[in-house]
């Protein structure tokens, strides 16, 4: 029996008499009929199909739901979850005892973006400390902030035995009774293990000398060509209280 060029579908032949007609037809039709469905698997509003790996036949994805995008997964189309501003939350820590580490943070992201708060400290008062880490070992970071209103530079993140975050030269330590302590820390290409990374620090801490909440802005660079894949939370007047840190990354 002759077929079609691109399916295969069964037709009459010029030889076939009349009689053999309508068993023709119902041949080619369930032909037909089954080709289309394979090319259209759809059964839900808002189904899409793709080429699947069988010839003559698709693969129906259902409908994402709000806020996905279609994306590609294995090689084929899929849907994906992105957060708000493509922002993944890594990990969440609380801060306590005389140092807090937080180690094997993913390396799969552009950026980390780090937000501390609420932090204390169980004893007297202190410098409050972040040191960026390959895995045990303290990465050397320093920044000089512009002038204070003291007079003196702001030393933020120090070198490779702690990175301050908010004190200065002239002893200004936290308050270790206030919980209104704060701060931002982006720190960009921190996978990097071919050059330094840049970071910034924004943030704000009670100053035990005069009671002042005092606001900083600072930027600076990681000097060091490892990857930034841990961090180190301490406080130079005695343990860590309380405090939360929650780290991002930004793809």
């Amino acid at each position: 029996m002759p077929t079609t060029t691109n399916y295969g579908w069964t037709t009459p032949a010029d030889t076939d008499l009349v009689k053999d007609g309508a068993s023709a037809i119902r041949t080619l039709g369930t032909a037909i009929d089954t080709t289309t469905k394979n090319l259209n698997p759809s059964t839900t509003l808002g189904d899409i199909e793709y080429r699947s790996s069988t010839a003559n036949t698709n693969t129906r994805l259902g409908i994402g739901t709000s806020g996905q995008v279609l994306s590609v997964s294995g090689g084929v189309p899929a849907w994906t979850t992105i957060s708000a501003g493509a922002f993944t939350l890594l990990s969440t820590t609380s801060l306590t005892g005389a140092t807090t580490d937080i180690t094997s943070i993913s390396q799969s992201y552009n950026t980390l973006e780090i937000y501390i708060y609420g932090v204390t400290n169980a004893t007297a008062n202190g410098v409050f400390f972040c040191t960026p880490r390959n895995s045990t070992t303290s990465l050397t970071v320093a920044a000089v902030a512009p002038t204070s209103i003291g007079g003196s530079n702001e030393v933020i993140w120090g070198n490779a035995a702690g990175a301050r975050l908010s004190t200065d030269g002239s002893g200004l330590v936290m308050d270790r009774t206030i919980s209104d302590n704060f701060w931002v820390v982006r720190i960009a290409n921190y996978a990097s293990t071919t050059t330094y990374k840049s970071y910034e620090v924004v943030g704000s801490y009670q100053d035990t000398t005069d009671g002042r909440q005092e606001g900083r802005i600072v930027a600076g660079c990681v000097v060091s060509t490892s990857a930034v894949d841990g961090l180190r939370f301490s406080n130079s007047g005695g343990n860590l209280s309380t405090g939360t840190v929650k780290i991002y990354g930004v793809k």
